[in-house]
């Protein structure tokens, strides 16, 4: 799956719950691993700050 696309859904998940989410419930859902989960949750967490 696109890195950009899984970066969507991240969030929607993140929203709907409205509560912490996880790694396990991402990897099921998304059906990746957790080393990929970390990563593309880090890179989320880089942009949202500011600084790639």
């Amino acid at each position: 799956m696109e890195i950009e696309k899984i970066k969507s859904i991240i969030e929607a998940i993140l929203f709907a719950t409205g509560r912490e989410v996880k790694i396990s419930e991402l990897m099921s859902s998304l059906e990746i691993n957790a080393e990929d989960v970390v990563n593309i949750v880090e890179a989320m967490r880089q942009e949202y700050r500011g600084t790639k």
